[in-house]
């Protein structure tokens, strides 16, 4: 949908937000801008929409699902957005609204990076699942594992275990799956409390801070997990490590933060990074 200014832009996404608000649902998204295809009169808009909105999202397609290329042009318009927005908002929070998508399919449940194929509509479940990684971790622990190899791969063995039970739970209350239920993310997405806190469960595998030798190999053993349960998947469905999001990723966020480990992570956890402090 194309507008021709920012006014008739912002005069539908008030009506859409008194639509959303009426019939209780709290965020909506308007979907992504695809950088090869929109014009730039409508990224130059994006800053004001999320400005001028308090429950709409939206996102811009960096990378297409399967390209695996991003155009460098694209990238400079996404970052424009992405400073425009944080001057527009108090603390730069827009950003939250905002999200720059690379090999994201249509059918995630997360926002921002929810939206829906036109023409295929359906709905899939975003289940945050971190506590799950915090209790898999913990009755490890208690158990005695022998070795630090040993604690991982039990703690992923029973997470895998927790994922497909309360698959099953959820699967119990269905009577019939729906039609246009795609499935399930099993993303272990946290909440600002350590006991949904995927920080302190990836530091309770490693043994040592986050960001220190063994975080790797953690955020690997638990996107394996989820991956290898018996489950209807779909989204990102895996690590998610939101450094504002999180009780224990929050006080890393210090001078000593590492942007450049933080996207080695991303590489082996199935999903971006979000909220992450960025100076200037």
């Amino acid at each position: 949908m194309n507008f021709s200014s920012i006014e008739t832009l912002l005069t539908f996404a008030r009506e859409i937000e008194n639509a959303a608000e009426q019939a209780e649902i709290d965020y909506l998204s308007m979907g992504p801008l695809d950088g090869e295809k929109d014009n730039s009169r409508m990224f130059d808009m994006l800053p004001e929409l999320i400005a001028g909105s308090s429950r709409i999202f939206a996102a811009a397609v960096l990378t297409e699902a399967g390209h695996g290329h991003s155009n460098h042009k694209v990238v400079l318009a996404i970052a424009k957005v992405v400073k425009q927005i944080a001057a527009l908002t108090p603390n730069g929070f827009g950003n939250l609204r905002f999200a720059a998508l690379a090999n994201c399919r249509h059918g995630i449940p997360f926002f921002p990076a929810a939206y829906a194929k036109w023409g295929q509509y359906n709905f899939a479940l975003a289940l945050e699942c971190a506590d799950l990684a915090v209790d898999a971790v913990s009755e490890t622990i208690a158990e005695g594992s022998k070795s630090h190899e040993g604690l991982i791969q039990n703690t992923a063995a029973r997470l895998t275990k927790k994922i497909e039970s309360h698959a099953a739970a959820i699967d119990a209350l269905l009577e019939s799956p729906p039609e246009m239920l795609s499935g399930f993310d099993w993303s272990l997405a946290p909440y600002p409390d350590e006991r949904c806190s995927i920080g302190a469960a990836i530091e309770a595998m490693s043994g040592a801070r986050f960001g220190d030798w063994g975080t790797l190999s953690a955020v690997a053993a638990l996107t394996g997990a989820i991956r290898d349960a018996n489950v209807r998947h779909t989204g990102f469905s895996g690590v998610f490590m939101p450094m504002l999001e999180d009780a224990v990723l929050a006080k890393r966020a210090g001078p000593d933060f590492d942007l450049q480990k933080l996207l080695l992570y991303s590489a082996v956890c199935g999903t971006g990074l979000d909220t992450i402090p960025l100076a200037g």
